[in-house]
């Protein structure tokens, strides 16, 4: 290993065994495995509380689950912890109902399992413990972990198999990347199957590649599939990835101790190909990058799912599609099966699709809220900003977590536009993290407009912006345009109709009272466009000309780009495509959708991926 890489990893864990511990189980079952880990043993009295909040199955529960398989694979042996508890954690990981269609405990419907990230980490967790105790009888499955392991190995090679071919349908989300990076370690580290290992690495490369594409300074960040809202504002947006500090060494890792994903990764050998380290490294080139992620329902097909088997039907709990047309119904039905609640939604939007039967109307694909399709979206990466944007993503229908378009400079000025889904801050959608009603937004280089249209029957009838004033070097209004400079790069953003400060978040947000509006957001950098001040000059001197929702902008550098909510994308009169992207098409790599072939290529090195084997 190389040894920048281990000893950032022995620091790591040294760290995270030395810091405070969050008194919540996954905190302290996260520090118990790196004491054990830089060899010193545990509160065991605090581990066994937090082993009774496994038991009563709460939510993310399986974010346990794969930290606990970890522990027994690599210190089961250990002097470090007491045989009494190796004996009462081996017991309580027996009897875990791991999955929906097994014999359940009473605290069962607590259970969420039903995501891209969570369906992983329960198949994850099942399959480790399973081979760990081969001979053991599972009392939720009532089988042995040997009668138990060819179900799952093929259940996680499907998983890998599709996310090879399609990207994520939580793509490039903050949080839940993390998740997926730590079951694929996981397999990677722990799996007797070799076959299962090698697709395992591969798939950890490509979650790397992915992450490194669509970073900014080792910050993950721009638009993504889920978020929240601590994770796109404030402080947080300037500390890098603890995964980015301790393969690449951007940023300290000792800011973000205790990490689950982070403490696994220390644990590990794995470290990153030398090509996706030099391209996490390249922060002097302009990048544009077009991707396409995640799949519609009617694709399950081409993976070989059908809309009726049980376990089939679990591969569109992944894009979230719950209340698809294509699967309302088995979802209803397995939902009252195994008395499990899939989805908040699902109850409502039957009743809808069941009222329109009634009356003979064909019932909209898929409202639900949670639908992640497939989504083409673009990052335009510089050496002092990043911009991001989800290319006419579900325009018009309601959000859930999904964040459209992100602008980041350095430290922790980033920047966006939404339609809050409420006033408070944890809700699904809440005030900054995703959408009450999504909108048509469409990027081009350095250049984003953001159209929105919000329905009358809508709970706010206003668009804000995040535009936090106190991290920026210098901010400025003139003629319309809220400017700011942060070391060398630029920002500038425009509303259709006006702005006012907030009051409750005076300098930090932005509002537009109304139902429609559109925003721009222009880029710029000194490398570009000279001095700040010339940057103003340009882009306040510009001419913009609206038609409803509809805008022409002569851009400082890039031409006319006209945009608008029914209207496409163009520039100087040629079309824009905003769909149909390839899986990734930029400097690094050019890979179709459903190859599942990646030829990855930088600075005279270069990987080569071929999940179609």
């Amino acid at each position: 290993m190389n040894q920048d890489v281990a000893a950032r990893k022995k620091a790591y864990l040294e760290v995270s065994a030395k810091g405070t511990v969050r008194l919540q189980w996954l905190g302290i079952f996260t520090h118990s495995l790196a004491c054990l880990g830089n060899g010193e043993g545990f509160d065991e009295e605090l581990f066994r509380f937090a082993m009774e909040s496994l038991r009563r199955r709460i939510d993310a529960f399986d974010f346990a689950a794969i930290i606990l398989v970890r522990i027994i694979y690599m210190f089961g042996d250990s002097p470090l912890w007491s045989d009494e508890l190796k004996r009462d954690l081996k017991e309580l990981m027996l009897d875990l109902d791991y999955w929906f269609n097994v014999k359940r405990s009473k605290y069962s419907r607590d259970e969420i399992m039903w995501t891209e990230n969570h369906v992983m980490l329960s198949n994850c967790s099942e399959y480790i413990i399973c081979q760990l105790y081969p001979d053991d009888f599972f009392r939720s499955r009532e089988k042995t972990g040997r009668e138990m392991l060819p179900e799952l190995t093929k259940k996680i090679k499907h998983w890998i198999h599709v996310h090879a071919m399609v990207g994520f349908s939580e793509w490039d989300s903050r949080c839940y990347m993390n998740e997926n990076f730590m079951t694929m370690l996981a397999i990677r580290d722990m799996a007797d199957d070799a076959e299962l290992r090698k697709q395992a690495e591969d798939m950890l490369h490509l979650i790397l590649f992915g992450q490194a594409c669509n970073s900014f300074n080792g910050v993950y960040i721009g638009s993504q599939g889920r978020t929240y809202a601590d994770l796109i504002t404030g402080p947080n947006t300037a500390l890098p990835e603890a995964i980015a500090s301790i393969l690449y060494g951007q940023g300290d890792c000792a800011l973000r101790p205790g990490r689950m994903e982070s403490v696994s990764l220390a644990l590990s050998d794995y470290e990153a190909p030398e090509v996706i380290s030099l391209i996490a490294h390249d922060t002097t080139n302009t990048i544009e990058s077009l991707e396409q992620q995640s799949f519609d329902v009617e694709d399950g097909p081409r993976f070989g799912c059908g809309f009726d088997d049980e376990e089939e039907l679990t591969l569109y709990w992944q894009n979230m599609g719950y209340t698809h047309i294509n699967v309302i119904d088995r979802n209803i039905e397995i939902g009252e099966q195994y008395n499990i609640s899939i989805n908040h939604q699902l109850l409502s939007e039957y009743a809808y699709v069941q009222d329109c039967r009634k009356k003979g109307i064909t019932p909209d694909t898929c409202r639900g809220t949670t639908y992640m399709p497939a989504v083409n979206k673009v990052t335009y990466k510089t050496p002092d900003y990043l911009l991001s944007c989800a290319q006419s993503f579900r325009v018009a229908e309601h959000g859930f977590q999904q964040h459209v378009w992100h602008a980041q400079l350095n430290g922790s000025c980033g920047v966006f536009t939404t339609h809050p889904g409420s006033m408070r801050i944890g809700t699904r959608p809440d005030f900054w993290a995703g959408n009450g009603t999504f909108p048509r937004a469409a990027q081009y280089k350095d250049t984003l407009i953001c159209a929105y249209k919000i329905e009358e029957e809508a709970l706010l009838h206003f668009t804000h912006l995040y535009f936090p004033t106190e991290y920026f070097d210098q901010t400025l209004e003139k003629d319309g345009w809220l400017f700011g400079c942060k070391d060398d790069g630029y920002i500038a953003v425009y509303s259709q109709h006006g702005y006012r400060h907030s009051e409750a978040l005076p300098g930090t947000e932005f509002i537009c009272d109304g139902d429609e509006n559109i925003w721009i957001c222009q880029m710029g950098r000194q490398a570009e466009h000279g001095s700040f001040e010339d940057f103003v000059q340009a882009v306040s001197a510009s001419s913009l000309k609206f038609s409803g929702l509809s805008v022409q902008y002569q851009t400082p550098s890039r031409g006319l780009v006209s945009f608008g909510y029914n209207e496409p994308l163009t520039v100087d009169g040629k079309e824009i495509p905003i769909a149909g992207y390839k899986r990734f098409e930029n400097p690094y790599c050019t890979a179709d959708r459903f190859s599942g072939v990646y030829q990855i290529k930088h600075a005279g090195r270069e990987l080569r991926l071929d999940f179609g084997k």
